[in-house]
């Protein structure tokens, strides 16, 4: 959790959230690419369903074979993924996004997570993982 940053928000499985222009960024954690390493995001989206925050979209797999859920931290559409695995290895943060999300509801993103509240509730091991 070295690099959590205040210009975003955070969902309890070790996502970040970054809104750009009505639509929600979303990617994993540092603490999630360090403990676990390499990832990469396995997911059959269909671009034209609305999606609920909590449904599980997918899975991330690690170099080793374990398979994480994925869980879409906002409600709305996925206009995008980003399924290369390099991405999140040379920082999960900016180019390291798995998720582009056109938002559906934008009070959603006020219930996630601050970097102090964050910072405060994951001290451990991930809930999620």
């Amino acid at each position: 959790m070295n690099k959590v940053t205040d210009t975003l928000r955070y969902y309890s499985c070790h996502e970040w959230v970054c809104i750009l222009a009505g639509y929600a960024v979303v990617g994993v954690t540092d603490f999630v690419s360090e403990l676990k390493g390499t990832l990469r995001l396995t997911c059959g989206v269909d671009y034209h369903k609305l999606y609920s925050s909590g449904e599980r979209i997918g899975t991330l797999e690690t170099i080793k074979g374990e398979k994480l859920p994925l869980i879409i931290p906002l409600s709305g559409y996925i206009v995008s993924i980003n399924n290369h695995p390099s991405a999140i290895i040379n920082g999960p943060y900016g180019n390291g996004w798995l998720l582009i999300i056109k938002i559906k509801d934008y009070s959603e993103f006020g219930k996630l997570l601050s970097e102090k509240d964050y910072e405060t509730t994951f001290r451990g091991p991930p809930s999620c993982l």
